[in-house]
């Protein structure tokens, strides 16, 4: 149904091949409690359909035949979508990888459930849970397992790009992850957005570190539970980083070349790993204060061509406590 104005798909069960709904390029449609099985390509494809409703669908896929799959779909931009209490389940029993759960942009995402598994890939990126950016992403759930042979990092549970006018909302999501080989990826990837009360657990065994949270541009980062996994949180370009409690097995805090000022305060920091709790590296300032940091391995804080402002932090590690090269300044 392309070019559909103001019209309902409702109360429909199906097994398709290729797309089970496809309807571009119209505006308010309404597509609400349909069930979606064995599609090959999209479940729900609405591209460039603004102003619609996708709510209540369940959209389960198994066969990865077409090589790639996506449960909802409109990859248009500022859709002004609401798609909330979907069921999504991808699992990839193919090795050809390559899912996304939710693709809408500029969109209103609540209340689903995305369960995305790619457990045996190589070489074949794209696995994401939600893709949203300019949206707000909040009381979902997320089962998200994404592997590869440490070929690329086109890998999140959550990627929201946005800017200082329409920021992202990426809040109260429950995210449980499992990664494998995986290289330079993160489970919540965002620029200017505020990513609050998340719960994100589980495991990594990557090429290089999954990141809880990669921090773009300008996030605030505040009150998010991060248990598992290899590291925490690397930093971009000016971050409020506050209250969050983490619980990981190497990195916390990771900014190479690193821009603007870095706020990391109130948080509550347990790690294990060998690596440094905390490393900034040509920021133009940060503030680290009312931390508490307790490692059982690894050193502590490293500063490097960085103003610094540290106060006030409880820190327990085995190794150096502060250590601090070509400071322009500090306290």
């Amino acid at each position: 149904v392309d070019n559909g104005f103001t019209t309902t798909i409702n109360n429909n069960t199906m097994d398709v091949q290729e797309d089970g709904i496809r309807a571009e390029n119209g505006s308010f449609l309404t597509i609400n409690y349909n069930v979606i099985n064995d599609f090959e390509e999209r479940g729900i494809n609405f591209y460039s359909s603004e102003n619609s409703v996708v709510n209540y669908n369940r959209v389960i896929g198994h066969s990865f035949d077409g090589g790639w799959k996506q449960g909802i779909g409109n990859w248009d931009g500022n859709q002004n979508a609401i798609v909330h209490y979907n069921y999504i389940e991808l699992i990839d029993s193919s090795n050809n990888g390559r899912s996304t759960g939710i693709e809408v942009h500029g969109a209103d995402i609540k209340f689903d459930t995305v369960i995305v598994k790619s457990p045996n890939t190589c070489c074949d990126q794209r696995t994401f849970g939600i893709l949203a950016d300019y949206s707000t992403i909040e009381y979902n759930y997320i089962d998200y397992l994404a592997s590869d042979c440490y070929c690329y990092d086109d890998y999140a549970a959550i990627r929201s790009n946005s800017s200082a006018t329409t920021r992202s909302s990426i809040k109260s999501n429950t995210i449980y992850f499992q990664t494998n080989g995986l290289y330079n990826s993160a489970i919540i990837d965002a620029s200017y957005s505020d990513i609050e009360n998340n719960l994100i657990s589980g495991s990594n065994s990557d090429y290089t570190p999954t990141y809880a949270v990669k921090s773009g541009d300008y996030n605030n980062i505040i009150n998010n539970n991060i248990v598992g996994g290899h590291s925490g949180i690397e930093l971009g370009v000016a971050n409020v980083i506050d209250s969050n409690t983490i619980d990981v097995s190497d990195r916390v805090f990771y900014a190479e070349n690193a821009s603007g000022t870095h706020i990391i305060t109130n948080n509550n920091i347990n790690k294990t790993g060998g690596d440094r709790m905390l490393y900034i590296q040509n920021a133009d300032s940060v503030i680290v204060a009312n931390n508490s940091f307790l490692s059982t391995g690894g050193e502590g804080f490293y500063f490097e061509n960085t103003y610094v402002d540290v106060r006030y932090n409880l820190l327990t590690t085995p190794g150096r406590g502060i250590h601090c090269e070509n400071q322009v300044g500090g306290e």
